[in-house]
């Protein structure tokens, strides 16, 4: 008999739609029925094959035939009869318990699937089954593990992974289903609708790590899309992998794909890792191409200063000034190369017409007192320092000066009460302990009790900086005035090993010998500190010294 006898011309094609569904189906399921039926090959030899009832399948062929027509209580007892004839076949069980899961009937509908389960523990089906059970029941840990085990079963099924990341994110378990979905990419690199997915979930829930492992993928895979690119590269930054973001900043200037703030991260990033001469390269084309925003101005300058190159921050700030007159930073950018290149005056001049335009603005006000400090103009630096500390009253390197400037004009009283409230708030605050011992040390009536409590700040500076210089010339200068000599020689000696052109601590030295009644090597340091102060004026502010 042919196909034509079978369904003649014009025939299949006007048979009713739910006729050829039910063909349809049962063709689909005939044959895992008969499958389940016969006896598997591989049978223990001298074993009797199983005889299976007829009516076991003829009943279940009703029941699928009761579920197509959505009949499912007629279906459940189709099955159950069928279950009579034949109590072994997970099939069965599976198909009654999707029956009684549409009937509302859960808990004999779960029943039905763990039968199931225990006639075939690894078969993938019935952990989906039993999965939408769970998740009809809203057991959702359950729901995940049956859809793990499904993926143990059957790894190259990616529906199971797509069904449990939607159960994870209706329990907001948001960096599961990231990762969920970054498994579902690396099975099947061809499902990119998942990396999307996942990026936005990572972005929105400010996951940054998961985001970057996300957007890490997309650059891989797309390496001309230059909005994967900006993103990949900023959330680098972001997570602080500076060399990945780099490498994505320099392909945006490559491709052409780049923009303004693009090319001034990526001179921040180099800035960042230490390329100086690489971040300067790259502004500097910046500034040829004629952009004169402040922050391409600024970060020059920035750079330029990490360069120790004055006079390139000294014609930067120069063109902030005259860009920006109304904002700080190019005054005291060029009021600091002006002072390095040994122009302090002219520091000084920069200084005190910025602090006519911003008589409040701390930073003006600070360097301006420092800069009259190193200059011995005491009362000037107070004035400023004062000023600053008004504006920013937690800043200790103001509160340093401050009190080194009421010091240094014999103001003991409120130069101490200023220290002690800088110890209290940072105990370990080894340079204001360093600071504090030697004005103490250094003036021309001080007690024996004020400098044992001298010698015991400075004790605790050097434990936390053993090799540093100047403290250890405090430390060598209290013993001097305590009258300890040799002990002062011992620390004072080291001191110079270490830092050997500093005149004061030559000065010290020369003091110590001449007590010790060495003349000679009193001379000898004496004459050295005065060709190294007639070479170059040193700056006095101890808290500078390394």
């Amino acid at each position: 008999m042919n196909d034509s006898m079978l369904f003649p011309d014009g025939v299949s094609s006007k048979l009713p739609d739910i006729m050829m569904h039910l063909i349809q189906r049962c063709a689909a399921l005939l044959l895992p029925a008969f499958m389940l039926l016969v006896p598997l090959s591989g049978q223990e030899s001298g074993t009797a094959a199983k005889q299976y009832d007829s009516r076991a399948l003829s009943h279940y062929l009703d029941g699928d035939l009761y579920m197509m027509q959505e009949d499912y209580r007629a279906a459940a007892k189709a099955y159950k009869l069928a279950l009579s004839y034949d109590s072994s076949s997970a099939t069965i069980y599976l198909s009654l318990g999707e029956a009684l899961l549409r009937l509302g009937l859960l808990e004999s509908s779960q029943k039905a699937g763990e039968k199931a389960l225990r006639l075939q523990p690894d078969d993938p089906l019935v952990y989906e089954f039993l999965s939408r059970n769970a998740a009809a029941r809203e057991d959702m840990d359950m729901v995940i593990r049956y859809l793990d085990r499904w993926v143990d079963l059957d790894p190259s099924d990616l529906e199971p992974l797509f069904r449990k990341a939607g159960f994870l994110l209706r329990q907001k378990k948001f960096a599961e289903a990231v990762d969920n979905y970054l498994i579902i990419y690396d099975r099947d690199p061809l499902q990119q609708q998942v990396l999307n997915r996942a990026g936005e979930i990572a972005l929105s829930t400010g996951d940054l790590e998961r985001a970057f492992q996300v957007y890490l993928r997309l650059y891989r895979s797309r390496p001309a899309d230059h909005r994967v690119i900006r993103t990949y590269a900023e959330i680098s930054v972001q997570t602080e992998r500076f060399a990945e973001a780099i490498e994505a900043y320099e392909l945006l200037e490559q491709s052409g794909g780049t923009t303004l703030p693009a090319t001034l991260q990526l001179a921040w990033l180099y800035l960042k890792v230490d390329s100086l001469d690489k971040a300067q390269a790259v502004i500097v084309s910046l500034i040829d191409e004629g952009h004169r925003q402040w922050d391409v101005l600024s970060l020059s300058g920035h750079v330029a200063e990490k360069q120790s190159n004055y006079e390139q921050l000294a014609r930067i700030s120069t063109l902030m000034v005259e860009v920006y007159p109304d904002s700080v930073g190019g005054y005291t950018g060029l009021a600091i190369a002006r002072n390095y290149l040994g122009d302090k005056s002219g520091a000084i001049e920069v200084l005190e017409d910025a602090v006519l335009r911003f008589p409040a603005e701390p930073d003006v006000n600070y360097l301006l007192g420092n800069l009259y400090f190193k200059d011995d103009r005491y009362p000037e630096a107070e004035r400023h320092l004062l000023t600053a500390l008004k504006h920013r009253p937690s800043a200790s390197h103001i509160r340093h000066l401050l009190a080194s400037t009421w010091s240094g004009i014999g103001k003991y009283g409120v130069s101490d009460s200023l220290y002690e409230v800088v110890l209290k708030a940072d105990s370990k605050d080894a340079v204001a302990m360093n600071n504090y011992a030697y004005s103490i040390a250094d003036r021309d009536q001080v007690s024996k009790a004020q400098l044992r409590y001298a010698r015991r700040l400075s004790r605790k500076s050097l434990k936390q900086q053993p090799e540093n210089a100047a403290f250890l010339d405090t430390y060598g200068w209290i013993w001097y005035r305590l009258k300890w000599y040799r002990t002062a020689r011992k620390y004072i000696a080291r001191s110079i090993d270490i830092k050997p052109h500093n005149p004061i601590v030559l000065d010290h030295l020369g003091e110590v010998y001449r007590k010790l009644g060495d003349q000679e090597k009193a001379k000898e340091y004496f004459e050295l500190a005065e060709q190294l102060r007639q070479e170059k004026s040193p700056s006095l502010v101890r808290v500078n010294e390394d």
